[in-house]
């Protein structure tokens, strides 16, 4: 018998907050670095532009240059909502929610008629967020357990049945805290 049940769908606000999870906890660097480069050429080519447009140089490379600039500025500003877009848009109609069982020793994943078994000691990293609660195992894969799904228990019951079976801390990877109480990192 399972202690807890959840369900996570794969809509667009959920694939934006594992994009930023990722982005800030597991990739942290390679998103910096990532975002710094769309930003700083943007920056560099859209002040090109407005140099070249000023200073009556040629409009159609003024024009190019503040377009593309425009769009690696925006591309750095949205950077979670354009890969979050974009990974929803890869996985395509094929993705379905995937139902979570967590009972005395392993977490079920079960998708459509596959099922998929995760023991608790495969687990290197618990975060938490507003919306949803991720085990993370070593080799990068991880588990996003929605607590707006939750049946058999309360988030604050899960967070304890969690830790206690991980035997590793749920560490806060969500925004600023407002309204739930959420566990301390």
């Amino acid at each position: 018998m399972s202690a807890f049940k959840t369900y996570t769908d794969y809509d667009l606000e959920q694939m934006e907050e594992l994009q930023r999870v990722v982005g800030r906890t597991l990739a942290r660097k390679e998103t910096l670095r990532k975002r710094t480069f769309f930003l700083a050429w943007g920056a560099v080519l859209l002040g090109a532009g407005l140099f070249l447009a000023v200073g009556k140089g040629s409009v159609f490379a003024a024009l190019a240059c503040c377009v593309l600039g425009a769009l690696l500025l925006a591309r750095g500003v949205f950077f979670y909502q354009l890969a979050a877009w974009a990974a929803c848009r890869a996985m395509g109609q094929r993705t379905m929610g995937t139902d979570y069982a967590l009972d005395k020793s392993e977490i079920t994943a079960i998708r459509g008629k596959d099922s998929t078994h995760y023991a608790y000691d495969a687990c290197y990293q618990l975060l938490e967020t507003e919306r949803s609660i991720y085990f993370i195992m070593k080799d990068g894969q991880g588990l996003i357990l929605d607590k707006g799904n939750l049946r058999g228990g309360t988030v604050e019951e899960l967070r304890g049945w969690l830790t206690e079976k991980c035997g590793k801390p749920l560490t806060w990877a969500g925004g600023k805290r407002t309204g739930e109480k959420a566990a301390k990192p």
